[in-house]
């Protein structure tokens, strides 16, 4: 089944700006590449954005277009955050000088020690002798899940929309997503404080009932905070894709790479390793 990682954010590099199409166009503006180079994966983005309408910045109050940081422009409003080496040290991670100049597209491409934040290597291995995380039982979101039965009883969504589901950055998109979207028909069903687990045991009231024609999921970012390693959820990753192979073999698959935040900045290690194990699940 194809699928494809969709970035709201890629740190240490990776073009945000969204231009290509919902069904798995390449980037084609960013003259460096780095997001297919750095993480050898197929990076396509929404042709609108969950950030702005237009791709702004991740960061709130930030008027400036993220086009307008791929080429270097400083934000607007003056923040400093807004040039690219700002972009870079987001979490007080530096950039390294010939991972700034590559993002000004001065130097192609950045060389995959220099691309891939260090010690995910030694992240893949710990998970593999890290006791498997306990999750949570997932009947804790049942008054949730019952919520949004109720709403597509009460009216029913068409079939072949697009499923969004995740955790709070999904739950947290719905009250713009049909605009963001559009003309895109979107089924919201995002339910905060979930996991990849959770997605998995309610797949079928979340996902397979629709027979939506794409799928967006956000997940990992609570897995990671609560003691899961990259193979754990990357395990629960597998089986939600296999569950939907299963039904709809003609449903695409968009994973939102787990994004960076300064609550959880120690924790980023293992989320770049997950992300590293999805992005090689998008790719083969």
């Amino acid at each position: 089944m194809p699928f494809a990682m969709v970035s709201f954010l890629t740190p240490f590099g990776g073009c945000p700006v969204p231009r290509a199409g919902l069904m798995g166009v390449p980037c084609s503006h960013c003259p460096a590449r780095l997001a297919q180079q750095a993480s050898r994966t197929r990076w396509v983005s929404l042709a609108r954005s969950p950030l702005r309408a237009l791709g702004g910045c991740p960061l709130p109050s930030c008027p400036a277009d993220l086009a307008q940081h791929a080429v270097g422009v400083p934000c607007p409003a003056g923040r400093r955050h807004c040039s690219l080496a700002a972009m870079g040290r987001l979490g007080g991670t530096e950039l390294s000088p010939g991972k700034e100049a590559h993002l000004r597209g001065t130097r192609t491409p950045v060389p995959m020690e220099e691309a891939v934040p260090k010690g995910i290597a030694a992240v893949l291995v710990l998970s593999a002798l890290t006791a498997a995380a306990e999750y949570p039982d997932p009947e804790r979101f049942r008054g949730a899940i019952d919520a949004f039965l109720a709403a597509d009883a009460q009216t029913p969504p068409p079939r072949g929309a697009i499923v969004a589901t995740g955790s709070s950055s999904m739950r947290g998109w719905h009250g713009r997503i049909a605009e963001d979207l559009a003309p895109l028909t979107v089924i919201p069903r995002g339910f905060g404080g979930s996991n990849m687990n959770d997605v998995r045991h309610f797949l079928d009231e979340l996902v397979l009932r629709h027979a939506p024609r794409a799928v967006l999921l956000y997940e990992g970012d609570n897995d990671t905070a609560a003691g899961a390693t990259p193979a754990e959820i990357l395990e629960h990753f597998d089986a939600i894709t296999e569950g939907i192979r299963e039904v709809l073999p003609e449903t695409r698959i968009y994973i939102l790479a787990v994004k960076p935040s300064i609550s959880r900045w120690h924790l980023w290690e293992s989320m770049s390793a997950t992300n590293a194990m999805l992005a090689d699940r998008a790719d083969a």
